[in-house]
């Protein structure tokens, strides 16, 4: 993609382009939008990726997304998004695969300096033929799946490093109705970004990252149904399935930016108590620009960060994007130097996943390069020792 862009440049100079990549995103809207609704676009996007407004580089999601989308448009999978590691699992099984579903690695086996099998939770071993391919996180790969072996020191070191960034807060929507926006050219949309604009979410970044409770958090609206009519499981009651996600909150809150706000009582301290009423301020924030929103929906469902955490050990803190992307975590330093290339300092043990190169979203990109370097270690290592005469006894 960046190649693309880069080449495919009519009126940009390259020197106007690296300015441009390593900008914030509130310099990247000044610099080529005139109005504050334009300018706040480059910003909601660049908070997917936890590049709040003024942090540099935060620039490159935002530059790639807005210009790639334009030219293609955004995919989604026909029927609901678990259609797709389905179809993968599918795959697979064609190839001559196993998948193994609804099952917990519980360790990595290391032994002689190699990864050698994995043990899932219920006591069944895997051996690895060629090597291991892990998708956790590395401070979930060395503290827990490692957790009983020696681990390098560089490697252990950079998972005690490794940061993650704010949480999110995920809200799910059964509706008797599409969203009735208040603006009709927002019912055709896939996707809205609720801001409102650069400086309220500059704000709820910096009251996340204290541990606060945003009074104007930046809600990704989700009506997927609009363009795809399978994902209504409920035909005649629930029309409509709706997910919201919060960027940015806290993953311990220490206060609420907003209190006695909407939302009620929100003076709780664990989101075990302040789930349901930060989801009430939500809807609240949402019906200002959907009037009568409240009536169309049947049912909601809550994911507070301490939640997506408990269902994946990547979002530590409910971050979504499983670890910080801003620069000492980007490009060639994810996860860190030394293991940018997929490889881990473990023979055989690979790395790949959200908390690799190129980061967060649904891309598959660190899977393929994590499995091609795997064959051309394992070939080469192969070929190497069909090459080694032996010795005469």
């Amino acid at each position: 993609m960046a190649r693309k862009l880069l080449f495919g440049r009519k009126n940009t100079t390259l020197s106007e382009l690296a300015q441009v990549v390593v900008s914030s995103t509130r310099a990247l809207g000044e610099r080529y939008f005139a109005t504050p609704e334009a300018r706040s676009l480059a910003a909601a996007r660049g908070l997917h990726l936890d590049f709040a407004p003024d942090v540099a580089a935060g620039a490159i999601f935002p530059l790639l997304e807005l210009y790639f989308d334009a030219q293609a448009g955004m995919n989604i999978v026909q029927g609901g998004a678990s259609r797709l590691p389905e179809a993968l699992a599918a795959l697979l099984a064609v190839r001559g695969g196993t998948v193994y579903t609804g099952q917990r690695v519980d360790t990595l086996e290391v032994r002689g300096g190699r990864a050698r099998a994995v043990r899932l939770s219920d006591g069944e071993r895997i051996e690895a033929r060629h090597g291991i391919v892990s998708t956790v996180t590395l401070p979930a790969l060395v503290q827990q799946l490692l957790r009983d072996q020696s681990v390098p020191a560089p490697m252990r070191a950079a998972a005690e490093r490794y940061r993650f960034g704010p949480g999110t807060f995920m809200l799910h929507l059964a509706l008797s109705d599409a969203i009735p926006w208040q603006d009709g050219r927002l019912g055709t949309s896939a996707y809205v970004h609720i801001g409102p604009y650069v400086d309220d979410m500059a704000r709820t970044y910096q009251q996340a990252l204290a541990g606060v409770l945003p009074d104007e958090p930046l809600l990704i609206v989700g009506q997927t149904s609009v363009v795809d009519p399978t994902r209504a499981t409920a035909p005649g009651r629930a029309e409509h399935a709706v997910w919201i996600q919060v960027r940015t909150v806290p993953g311990t809150i220490a206060g609420d930016a907003q209190p006695g706000g909407d939302g009620g009582d929100l003076s709780g301290r664990d989101w075990s108590t302040a789930a349901q009423p930060f989801a009430e301020r939500i809807l609240a924030k949402l019906e200002r620009y959907a009037p009568g929103l409240g009536g169309h929906v049947v049912g909601y469902a809550a994911e507070s960060p301490v939640d997506l955490e408990r269902g994946n050990a990547n979002l530590v803190g409910g971050d979504g994007i499983a670890g910080s992307h801003h620069l000492d975590q980007f490009l060639g330093l994810r996860p860190a130097l030394s293991l940018a290339r997929y490889k881990t300092l473990i023979s055989g043990l690979y790395l790949a996943g959200a908390g690799t190169w190129p980061g967060g979203g649904l891309n598959a990109v660190s899977g393929q390069l994590a499995a091609e370097r795997l064959l051309r270690t394992s070939r080469g290592a192969r070929s190497g020792r069909r090459r080694t005469p032996t010795p005469d006894r």
